[in-house]
């Protein structure tokens, strides 16, 4: 999937470069729920930094 595939998931659309962004940097806190139900990838695994506890709660 492209980043534009990726933005365009999201509404309103997000642009390549802030797609780009979350890669490097991490996803921000008020995103990490909406890439979490898009991608099916636990929060916990996009920041781990502060969600750490949720997996081992999880568990």
């Amino acid at each position: 999937m492209s980043l534009e595939e990726f933005g365009a998931l999201f509404d309103p659309p997000v642009n390549k470069s802030t797609v780009l962004r979350w890669e490097r940097f991490g996803v921000p806190l008020d995103r990490v729920r909406s890439v979490e139900e898009r991608t099916g990838i636990r929060r916990d695994l996009l920041r781990p930094d502060a969600f750490g506890q949720y997996a081992e709660a999880a568990e």
